[in-house]
């Protein structure tokens, strides 16, 4: 992630993050994670962006 200046277009403060899912015998599978529009996928991308997004806060506060 970075966070850029509007103004400057400066890097204000840049990291990375990597979210793993919990390791679990009722893990989706392939199919399942692309059915139905893929909506699976989707909130598991939606729930490793939130948790990222938590990191980078922490890690960079009043950003």
């Amino acid at each position: 992630m970075r966070l850029i200046s509007t103004t400057t277009a400066d890097v204000i403060a840049e990291g990375g993050c990597a979210s793993y899912p919990e390791k679990s015998d009722e893990a989706p599978t392939y199919d399942e994670l692309l059915g139905n529009g893929a909506s699976r996928l989707k909130a598991e991308l939606a729930k490793a962006a939130q948790f990222c997004t938590r990191e980078f806060l922490t890690k960079y506060p009043g950003s």
